[in-house]
């Protein structure tokens, strides 16, 4: 299931975005807007790893879950990303 938009592209995580996530989750300043605990980059990891699983699971067996959302290849940055970076 994707979900297409001019500039964005909306789908189920696949294994490909960990590194990019677990960047996020180990991130301090993302974390804190999040239900999550400090975590190291292993930690992160690991954790982003069962929420990747998770997420692919929710969606085989109830056909909804989380989903990651990426620029569309050819569209401009749409302005500032937490400390101006864009991950991924």
């Amino acid at each position: 299931m994707e979900l297409v938009t001019r500039r964005l592209l909306m789908r189920p995580f696949v294994d490909g975005d960990l590194a990019a996530l677990a960047d996020l989750f180990a991130d301090e300043t993302v974390r804190r807007h999040l239900a999550l605990t400090p975590m190291e980059a292993g930690g992160a990891a690991s954790f982003t790893a069962g929420f990747i699983r998770g997420s692919q699971i929710d969606w085989q067996e109830g056909g909804c879950g989380a989903l990651a959302i990426l620029p569309r290849r050819g569209t401009r940055n749409m302005g500032p990303r937490g400390r101006n970076r864009v991950i991924g």
